[in-house]
């Protein structure tokens, strides 16, 4: 487990960079194969794969302070935006730019942070866990503004306030 924890310190330090299995492997002092086996058996995930959610875990926080799509792309080691919104959209199911117009939206009228941004078609039981993970957050919260982002073919996304998931949520955790 010792050799799982540098292969992820490693990936961690280098976010704005790409890397190889065979980088990471000399790195663990494994072959390829190994490395490739005992981390997915660790994390469920290839290491390749784990540092690609990585990298887009930290576009995700960027995207609260930067209004640059493109500088968060450069920022994070991606050869361009196209590239950077791909590997986003593939892991969070919407374009970074509907994200960004989405946290816009609820930070005009949240400005403490103290909000919930889901995509429209996120579950009860994934909204419970979010609030769980970022319960400090919302502790002693009179309500959870709750914002579903419905993404359009064309144009900027739509952004609603939820008020069922916002009654749901005041009973569960108050």
């Amino acid at each position: 487990m010792d050799r799982i924890a540098t292969i992820i310190n490693h990936l961690e330090q280098h976010l704005d960079q790409t890397v190889s299995l065979d980088q990471l492997a000399k790195v663990a002092f494994l072959s390829p194969v190994q490395l490739y086996r005992i981390f997915k058996k660790a994390t469920g995930l290839t290491p390749i794969q784990y540092h690609e959610h990585l990298r887009i875990a930290k576009g995700l926080e960027q995207l609260v302070e930067v209004d640059s799509v493109g500088q968060v792309a450069f920022d994070l080691g991606y050869k361009n935006y196209e590239t950077f919104s791909r590997a986003f959209k593939k892991l969070c199911h919407l374009s970074p730019n509907d994200m960004l117009w989405g946290i816009a939206r609820a930070e005009a009228e949240h400005p403490d942070g103290r909000y919930i941004l889901l995509r429209e078609e996120a579950r009860m039981q994934q909204v419970e866990q979010l609030v769980r993970v970022n319960e400090k957050k919302f502790l002693h919260a009179e309500r959870f503004p709750v914002y579903r982002i419905y993404p359009q073919a064309k144009g900027k996304a739509k952004v609603r306030r939820c008020e069922q998931t916002e009654s749901f949520l005041l009973k569960q955790f108050q």
